[in-house]
């Protein structure tokens, strides 16, 4: 991989006017930044990308790439005979069995205490994370210290970082997570990308979806295609990716300004 007229910031990569970034048209094998970290085109477009691995299936160019779904088992689990104090940043956490979390897999995720006395909506990043005595027993060591004591009585949520293990959007919402962007080569499975999130980018128009150019679109309320981009039908409940500016005809290219977070 050659780079040229690139800034290289925290988490940030800008690229020059007229500069090159051979990877982001191409997927790869090894890791070589965060995931998450932020490439923007310093062109006047106002195209961003970010850094993301896809899961156990491939991904398509075109189409939205979203969040794993989180299991059950990683979520409000009660902290019984387990807690930490302020202070602490390494400590073990009790989880649910049946959950499919594995060493290291959490780096870079969150976790929430959802339920508890002081430390209830306290979010902090997760640097690293392994088991000890069993699979229901974690480890977690975080970026930051603990605001606030975790008590037994306390409810614990953990997830993975949502740039990992990226899935194509699916039909049925409940299905995935929240959308990370849209790869501009096909990625092979369990490979590493860019995911454009801002800006001009071509997507597929669903089969039987009619967008208006003006107006937002994302996922639709009935979405016939896994990943395509249609009319945001179902206000509230299905997520907007952006705004159309150039329309054609069902299940051709078309030209979405992109506006995820």
């Amino acid at each position: 991989m050659i780079n040229y007229d690139c800034t290289y910031r925290r988490n940030k990569i800008v690229i020059k006017p007229g500069g090159r970034f051979d990877s982001l048209h191409t997927a790869e094998t090894t890791q070589k930044y965060q995931l998450g970290t932020i490439l923007e085109l310093d062109d006047g477009t106002g195209r961003k990308f970010r850094y993301a691995k896809a899961g156990a299936a491939a991904l398509s160019p075109h189409l939205m790439g979203v969040a794993a779904k989180i299991d059950a088992q990683q979520l409000a689990t009660v902290q019984t005979a387990y807690g930490a104090s302020e202070g602490e940043n390494v400590f073990d956490i009790l989880a649910t069995t049946g959950h499919t979390i594995t060493d290291g897999e959490l780096k870079d995720g969150w976790l929430l205490v959802n339920d508890g006395g002081d430390a209830m909506g306290d979010l902090y990043l997760i640097n690293n994370n392994k088991f000890t005595t069993d699979d229901t027993v974690i480890q977690i060591e975080l970026a930051e210290l603990l605001r606030n004591d975790i008590l037994a009585t306390d409810d614990l949520s953990f997830f993975k970082n949502p740039c990992l293990d990226v899935i194509v959007a699916p039909t049925t919402q409940t299905n995935g997570g929240g959308a990370v962007g849209v790869p501009r080569c096909t990625v092979p499975i369990s490979s590493y990308y860019w995911a454009q999130f801002r800006g001009y980018a071509a997507m597929i128009l669903d089969t039987t979806d009619t967008v208006v150019v003006g107006e937002p679109c994302g996922r639709a309320g009935t979405l016939d295609v896994a990943g395509c981009v249609g009319l945001v039908a179902n206000d509230g409940t299905d997520q907007v990716w952006g705004v159309c500016v150039y329309a054609s005809t069902n299940a051709e290219a078309i030209i979405i300004d992109l506006m995820l977070p």
